[in-house]
């Protein structure tokens, strides 16, 4: 991704309005939740710069995910029509199978093999999961009562 925002860069820098010194400033947000959407509000900001710079900022973003929007209210009118289909069931049915396996890789990858590393550590994360799944226990209640248990046991 960096090396297309990169080549972006002559194109911005035409105008005056880029400098290497601004992309190398965005670098630390590659690590943010949602880094395109950081990056679009970021570059909107310095594209725009000087007093009204927080137009862009806002600009930026809003127009990046307009089209998308623009898709959704396009197709909200045909979705119960569509759901009604035999094929669309099935499509649904695999594109969900298919974001659940990109969910539990993902906490695999990120939860299980960096925080999970003994008997102590399983029994806590079922702990965890017993008070908000079958026992109803508000997270409120259930995430700092299994942080606490954990600072204590841990």
């Amino acid at each position: 991704m960096w090396c297309c925002l990169y080549c972006l860069l002559g194109s911005f820098d035409r105008y005056g309005s880029a400098t290497m010194l601004s992309w190398l400033a965005m670098v630390p947000f590659k690590q943010c939740q949602a880094p395109l959407f950081t990056f679009a509000a970021y570059l909107g900001t310095v594209i725009m710069g000087g007093f009204h710079a927080w137009i862009g900022g806002v600009w930026c973003p809003l127009a990046l995910f307009c089209p998308s929007w623009l898709l959704v209210a396009g197709t909200l009118p045909y979705w119960d029509k569509s759901r009604a289909k035999s094929s669309a069931k099935a499509s649904m049915l695999g594109i969900n199978a298919a974001v659940v396996g990109i969910l539990l890789a993902a906490l695999y990858d990120r939860l299980w093999k960096e925080s999970i590393s003994s008997f102590l550590d399983i029994l806590l994360a079922l702990g965890a999961f017993a008070m908000l799944s079958p026992l109803k226990v508000p997270a409120w209640i259930a995430v700092p009562l299994a942080a606490v248990t954990g600072h204590l046991l841990l």
